[in-house]
């Protein structure tokens, strides 16, 4: 990842918020080729290394999906619908 301090800092900044209990989003968007995929790994890495708990999730866009509404949001929280509280009504 030669050249892109600015963006893991960024990565760092986001992991130590959350680990702090505040929330946050990083938009990543490149080209093909030019590294997203390295930078998310990394980000990923970094922050189960810390072994402080947590949980990684990942979705990927599918542009024959771009039509179904919520089919990312679908992709990202499937894995881990069974920790869902059943009688919450936020997950009815």
């Amino acid at each position: 990842m030669h050249g892109a301090n600015t963006a893991r800092k960024a990565v760092a900044e986001l992991i130590g918020g959350a680990r702090a209990g505040r929330g946050g989003a990083l938009l990543v968007r490149a080209e093909p080729g030019l590294g997203a995929g390295t930078l998310l790994d990394h980000a990923a890495a970094r922050f189960e290394r810390t072994g402080e708990g947590g949980t990684v999730l990942r979705a990927r866009g599918v542009a024959a999906e771009t039509a179904v509404p919520y089919s990312g949001l679908h992709a990202l929280l499937r894995p881990v619908a069974d920790r869902a509280a059943p009688d919450d009504p936020r997950t009815a």
